[in-house]
């Protein structure tokens, strides 16, 4: 986890690193470029088979609380990419410039969402957790099983073997 990527892999392009499945890398910050990128994947993997997708991002934060992600690049780097290559901020000076939406706009519907998740949190919360009997359900191609090395479901129970 704290290894750079150039000290711990031999190809640092891992999109490249699936033998005959070839790869994409996407720019991870860039919503379109995402979009088409899926678009071109889904449609090669369906005429063709697997393909590997990478997605370039940036972390703004350290990986844990005991990695402040600041030992290792400066804080005026993590600034600017969040300035120049911010996913949401693009995307709102999209709509911004191009008369989309006013900022007075941008702010109400900002508000309506943090209400609707409001609302679909307390909702969440109030439904009784599933039955164990449920955690498989919907995962698996039908047909397949699930396995649990040392465990198995026996009578509606997950017991150790």
């Amino acid at each position: 986890m704290g290894t750079s990527v150039s000290r711990h892999a031999g190809n640092t392009l891992f999109y490249q690193r699936h033998g005959p499945a070839p790869g994409l890398r996407l720019d991870g910050m860039n919503v379109f470029a995402i979009r088409e990128g899926i678009k071109f994947a889904k449609e090669y993997a369906i005429e063709n088979g697997p393909i590997c997708v990478e997605y370039d991002t940036y972390r703004y934060f350290g990986h844990s609380m005991s990695d402040p992600g600041l030992s290792y690049r400066a804080k005026s780097d993590v600034d600017d990419v969040r300035k120049t290559r911010d996913p949401i901020d693009y995307i709102k000076n999209l709509i911004l410039t191009n008369n989309v939406a006013t900022e007075k706009d941008m702010k109400e519907i900002n508000k309506q969402i943090k209400k609707d998740i409001d609302v679909i949190v307390e909702k969440v919360k109030a439904e009784p957790f599933p039955d164990e009997s449920e955690m498989y359900e919907d995962i698996h191609a039908p047909g397949e099983t699930h396995f649990i090395r040392g465990v198995e479901y026996k009578d509606s129970v997950w017991v150790n073997k």
